[in-house]
């Protein structure tokens, strides 16, 4: 993933949106791809962290960035 492209082009089309309404459904456009478990909203979410953490993460090691 080329993070300066995805924040140059991102930035372009939040500065296109019109209202609160168009930037979360924006926002949630440009994310879904990438990051499929984060929602933008203007409201509080109830998050269920287990629908995306796997059943066996014994395999799995830490990601930071």
């Amino acid at each position: 993933m080329d993070w300066n492209q995805f924040a140059a082009y991102g930035s372009e089309q939040v500065l296109k949106t019109k209202n609160k309404a168009e930037l979360i459904k924006t926002l949630n456009r440009l994310f879904q791809p990438i990051a499929p478990s984060v929602v933008f909203s203007d409201s509080k979410q109830v998050y269920d962290l287990s629908s995306i953490t796997p059943k066996d993460t014994s395999d799995l090691q830490n990601t930071f960035w």
